[in-house]
């Protein structure tokens, strides 16, 4: 496992002059150990057409429990690439550590 920082991107749609326009503003940049998916977990990606798929464990915050619900607005700049959250797993919901799945989009 690797240690990295990471920025966590809000995505959001503004209506700007009469047209819908994409914004980005940066939400949270923290600290993550990186782990590649290995062995269900990295069949089922691959059968769902996710192999750049890349989990980030990072701690818990509130910051980060907000992303649970609207996981679809937020993406991870992490080594200059763009990864999509795809889901959030809050482990047995013990709020030590939080491990955010997403897919490589640049």
């Amino acid at each position: 496992m690797a240690s990295a920082k990471i920025q966590i991107i809000q995505i959001t749609n503004e209506t700007v002059g009469g047209r819908c326009q994409e914004t980005e503003k940066p939400y949270y940049s923290c600290w993550c150990e990186t782990k590649d998916l290995y062995g269900k977990e990295l069949y089922d990606a691959i059968s769902i057409k996710l192999e750049n798929t890349i989990a980030f464990k990072v701690r818990f915050c509130k910051k980060i429990k907000a992303i649970k619900h609207r996981a679809k607005e937020f993406v991870i700049d992490y080594d200059g690439e763009r990864y999509e959250i795809y889901a959030v797993d809050f482990g047995n919901n013990d709020k030590n550590f939080v491990t955010l799945k997403a897919n490589c989009i640049s």
